[in-house]
Order: structure tokens, then sequence, then C-alpha cells
């Protein structure tokens, strides 16, 4: 495996990071340091893993101890779970929390609303 194809994997799970996540960063490491914890602990140690084998690439020396079966699994299971994230279902996903939370507090404030005027004797 050449340092070219290393990249070109990192680079891929860096635009779907990009892509599905919406994290933003330079490199992979960057990204994987800003999805916190949006991501699974496995799925990051196993992009830490690429992001690592990336850097180490660069060097012709250090690039002889990359295991390339290593790096192929972690590829393969980073983008598995990338490509099953549906970015607009997490977008729904948010407002539906929100609105929830706003619907929860309206909810609270009524009642005690209520509670107050019975409690004055004005109902």
């Amino acid at each position: 495996m050449t340092p070219q194809d290393i990249q070109h994997k990192a680079d891929e799970v860096a635009s779907l990071l990009r892509e599905k996540l919406s994290v933003r960063g330079k490199t992979l490491g960057d990204q994987l340091g800003r999805s916190g914890a949006v991501l699974p602990r496995r799925v990051r140690a196993k992009g830490r893993l690429l992001a690592h084998a990336a850097t180490v690439a660069e060097h012709p020396q250090l690039a002889k101890k990359i295991d390339p079966a290593a790096v192929l699994r972690a590829h393969s299971e980073v983008c598995f779970y990338l490509s099953e994230i549906n970015p607009r279902d997490r977008r729904m996903g948010f407002v539906l929390v929100i609105l929830g939370r706003v619907t929860f507090a309206l909810l609270i404030t009524g009642a005690a609303f209520v509670g107050l005027l019975v409690w004055r004797g004005n109902v």
C-alpha cells in the first residue's frame, strides 16, 4: 500500500465526516478531535489509527512500519459507520428535541400559573 493510497483513504474519511456530521477541520485528526461524543469510541479509535497512518506514511522509513491490513480494516469500519448516518434525520432529531423541551417548559409554566391562580382564589 502506497502513501498516496493511505492519504486517499484518510481524505475519504475526512470528507465523509464533513458531509455526514458537519465536522470541520484541516486534517482528519482535527476532525476526529472535534467530533467528540458524536462518534463511538471504537470508530474514533479506528479513525485515529487511520490519521496516524496518513501522517506516518509521509516518511519513507516510518511508512514501512504501517500495517496495511489494519489500515484497510479501519477505513472500512469508519466508512461503514459514517455511510449509515442520515444527516437529515440527525437534523430532524435535533429540532424535535428542541421542540420537546420548549413544549415541556410551556406546560410546566402553564401548570404553575394555574396553580398560582387557584392558590390565590382567582379561579
